[in-house]
């Protein structure tokens, strides 16, 4: 699991990939955020419980400004499997980064110095590429019982979620960065489809292949490393799968070379023990008593 979070961090923290998918999730596609507009924020950030100090650990941050005004700090959050406290723990997250508006920096006596810059939202967003479809938690009131008493007095805080697997299909085709790869091979998986890639361009290729190996569902990228020697690199996710398909097919015949070769070994080692010479000499012209003889020793 911790591999698996890492590689999706790893393609989700290109500006180009992060914009993107904000963009899409947020402006419909128009390219509203700019990659030279984001910068990194720390994603680790530190509460008290019962005398006891916790980290809590975002997946991947950062601000976004315009003119050197932040706008807004953006969070993305990745999920495999439906949480039933998402809500509380993106209230974790966001409430830390609120948090930490009020105070910039000690001073020399130790104390916090007050910020004074304008207040900026924060917005997280929960990617999941998960099976079983994420129809609740949606919002706090999904987590936690709440008292119809008490409802009209509850802030229900509402998490941001895109569920990868099951985007339409207008959405899929408004990502332009490494990311539609992702959409829409999940697209195909979703709707039982084939899918084998297209001609389009891949800007972050490790990255990429990555992600797929510990996230996808396709035995396939098994096979990902690219240290090609005496091979092309791939630039598309069509010459990816021409890759992929042709390795695999080299590591099966090898094994099945392997097989054989083990099998005809253990075969002559029965026959040399029995000393029968007659079986060894026409076991090695006969592929039909060769079968028989395996099946005889349970080969």
């Amino acid at each position: 699991m911790a591999m698996k979070d890492f590689t999706e961090k790893m393609l989700e923290d290109y500006n180009d990939v992060f914009a993107d998918i904000m963009n899409v999730y947020l402006f419909e596609g128009q390219k509203v955020i700019r990659e030279d507009s984001l910068s990194m924020d720390r994603t680790a950030t530190v509460y008290r419980y019962r005398d006891e100090l916790y980290q809590q650990d975002r997946d991947v941050a950062k601000f976004w400004s315009d003119e050197n005004v932040t706008l807004s700090l953006l969070g993305i959050e990745n999920q495999s499997t439906v949480d039933k406290d998402m809500p509380l723990r993106i209230m974790g997250y966001d409430g830390a980064s609120y948090r930490s508006q009020l105070y910039l920096m000690k001073k020399k006596n130790g104390d916090y110095r007050r910020n004074r810059n304008p207040r900026y939202p924060v917005i997280s967003l929960v990617l999941y590429f998960g099976e079983r479809p994420w129809k609740k938690p949606q919002r706090l009131s999904d987590t936690v019982n709440i008292s119809p008493r008490l409802a009209n007095f509850t802030n229900d805080y509402r998490i941001n979620v895109m569920d990868v697997r099951r985007l339409p299909r207008e959405t899929v085709d408004k990502f332009t960065s490494d990311f539609r790869f992702v959409a829409d091979y999940f697209w195909h998986l979703e709707n039982n489809k084939e899918y084998t890639g297209n001609k389009e361009q891949i800007d972050h290729l490790e990255e990429l292949l990555n992600f797929f190996q510990y996230a996808a569902d396709n035995s396939l990228f098994d096979f990902p490393r690219i240290d090609l020697q005496g091979e092309r690199r791939p630039r598309n996710m069509d010459d990816v799968f021409t890759l992929m398909i042709k390795r695999k097919a080299k590591a099966e015949a090898e094994v099945a070379e392997n097989t054989a070769y083990n099998r005809l070994t253990k075969l002559f080692s029965i026959l040399l023990r029995e000393n029968d010479v007659e079986a060894l000499d026409k076991l090695t012209k006969d592929p039909e008593y060769r079968e028989k003889l395996f099946k005889k020793y349970n080969i």
